[in-house]
Protein backbone atom coordinates (compact mmCIF):
# COMPACT_ATOMS: atom_id res chain seq x y z
CA UNK A 1 0.00 0.00 0.00
CA UNK A 2 1.21 3.50 -0.82
CA UNK A 3 -0.23 6.37 1.16
CA UNK A 4 0.26 9.96 2.19
CA UNK A 5 0.97 10.68 5.86
CA UNK A 6 0.12 14.31 6.60
CA UNK A 7 2.38 16.19 9.00
CA UNK A 8 1.43 18.88 11.47
CA UNK A 9 2.92 21.04 14.16
CA UNK A 10 1.81 20.24 17.69
CA UNK A 11 1.15 22.85 20.37
CA UNK A 12 4.89 22.97 21.17
CA UNK A 13 5.82 23.64 17.54
CA UNK A 14 7.23 20.14 17.03
CA UNK A 15 6.58 18.20 13.83
CA UNK A 16 4.40 15.10 14.18
CA UNK A 17 2.27 12.76 12.10
CA UNK A 18 -1.35 13.92 11.89
CA UNK A 19 -3.73 11.58 13.70
CA UNK A 20 -7.19 10.30 12.87
CA UNK A 21 -8.86 9.44 9.61
CA UNK A 22 -7.72 12.73 8.02
CA UNK A 23 -4.08 11.98 8.83
CA UNK A 24 -3.58 9.54 5.94
CA UNK A 25 -4.68 9.38 2.32
CA UNK A 26 -4.40 6.11 0.38
CA UNK A 27 -2.87 6.56 -3.08
CA UNK A 28 -3.37 4.48 -6.22
CA UNK A 29 -0.20 2.40 -6.45
CA UNK A 30 -0.76 1.75 -10.15
CA UNK A 31 0.19 5.36 -10.86
CA UNK A 32 3.70 6.73 -11.25
CA UNK A 33 5.31 8.43 -8.27
CA UNK A 34 4.86 11.77 -10.06
CA UNK A 35 1.11 11.21 -10.40
CA UNK A 36 0.85 10.04 -6.79
CA UNK A 37 2.68 13.20 -5.70
CA UNK A 38 0.21 15.36 -7.67
CA UNK A 39 -2.74 13.50 -6.10
CA UNK A 40 -1.24 13.91 -2.63
CA UNK A 41 -0.62 17.61 -3.28
CA UNK A 42 -4.26 18.16 -4.31
CA UNK A 43 -5.45 16.39 -1.16
CA UNK A 44 -3.00 18.38 0.99
CA UNK A 45 -4.35 21.70 -0.31
CA UNK A 46 -7.92 20.57 0.37
CA UNK A 47 -7.10 19.32 3.86
CA UNK A 48 -5.17 22.38 5.00
CA UNK A 49 -8.37 24.42 4.63
CA UNK A 50 -9.75 22.38 7.55
CA UNK A 51 -6.51 21.59 9.37
CA UNK A 52 -4.58 24.83 9.64
CA UNK A 53 -1.65 23.14 11.40
CA UNK A 54 -0.82 20.82 8.46
CA UNK A 55 2.61 21.75 7.12
CA UNK A 56 3.52 18.90 4.80
CA UNK A 57 3.29 15.22 4.00
CA UNK A 58 5.30 12.09 3.36
CA UNK A 59 4.51 9.51 0.68
CA UNK A 60 5.09 6.13 2.27
CA UNK A 61 4.97 2.48 1.25
CA UNK A 62 4.06 -0.27 3.68
CA UNK A 63 1.98 -3.42 3.91
CA UNK A 64 0.03 -1.90 6.84
CA UNK A 65 -0.40 1.56 8.32
CA UNK A 66 1.26 0.54 11.59
CA UNK A 67 4.34 -1.04 9.97
CA UNK A 68 7.68 0.74 9.61
CA UNK A 69 7.14 2.37 6.20
CA UNK A 70 9.56 3.03 3.37
CA UNK A 71 9.51 6.77 2.65
CA UNK A 72 9.17 7.55 -1.05
CA UNK A 73 9.06 11.35 -0.86
CA UNK A 74 8.39 14.49 1.17
CA UNK A 75 6.65 17.80 0.66
CA UNK A 76 6.84 20.84 2.96
CA UNK A 77 4.69 23.93 2.74
CA UNK A 78 7.81 26.01 3.34
CA UNK A 79 5.99 29.30 3.82
CA UNK A 80 3.73 27.89 6.54
CA UNK A 81 6.41 25.68 8.09
CA UNK A 82 9.01 28.42 8.39
CA UNK A 83 6.39 30.92 9.61
CA UNK A 84 5.21 28.56 12.36
CA UNK A 85 8.77 27.55 13.19
CA UNK A 86 9.78 31.16 13.78
CA UNK A 87 6.79 32.20 15.88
Amino acid sequence: MIYTQFLELNENGKLQAALGSDGVYILDGRNTIETMHKDAMKRFHKMKKFHKNYVGFKIQKSSRLDDDPEILGYFWDTERFSKNENE
